[in-house]
């Protein structure tokens, strides 16, 4: 089987269709505002741990984690990882953007270290479903080179922000 980074590499797409499955390498939110995004660890079946990745692309705004200010990594592509063995099951982010976009994505630790997690390449893949308004549910292929789509479940609910 091909690599999922390879199919969409040939499909020049962050989507394709696979065994008549829409498959994404991500979930993007494009639009400025404010936001507060729940996500919850649902299931995981994989040897190695696993991910949910946020990134955050010509990043301008504030990030709180459970009310925290916080700061991702420094760059045009900075980003948060929360690992399934560190962090709680469900937790949130606030997010004000007022420039740039944010994207949600899989990855795996396939070294163990917690320090380098393989995102959005490989076999990371999700197939994404709609559970209600802003409510997903996202089945994620980690970077082994098969198509479970089970290593990791997580849900992604936007909520609104009380101001």
């Amino acid at each position: 089987m091909l690599l999922f980074d390879s199919l969409f590499s040939e499909a020049h797409s962050k989507e394709i269709m696979y065994k008549g499955k829409k498959v994404q390498r991500i979930f993007n939110i494009r639009n400025l505002g404010k936001y507060r995004i729940r996500f919850t660890f649902v299931k995981t079946n994989s040897p190695y741990t696993q991910v949910i990745k946020v990134f955050f692309v010509d990043f301008r705004g504030e990030i709180y984690l459970e009310g925290r200010k916080i700061q991702p990594s420094r760059g045009k592509f900075s980003q948060l990882a929360f690992f399934e063995n560190t962090a709680p099951q469900q937790f949130e982010l606030e997010i004000h953007i007022r420039e740039g976009e944010l994207f949600v994505c899989n990855a795996s630790d396939p070294i163990g270290t917690n320090q380098f997690a393989h995102s959005m390449i490989y076999g990371c893949a999700m197939i994404q479903e709609e559970l209600g308004e802003n409510r997903y549910r996202f089945y994620c292929n980690d970077h082994e080179s098969d198509d479970d789509f089970d290593d990791l479940i997580f849900d992604l609910e936007i909520l609104p922000v009380e101001e």
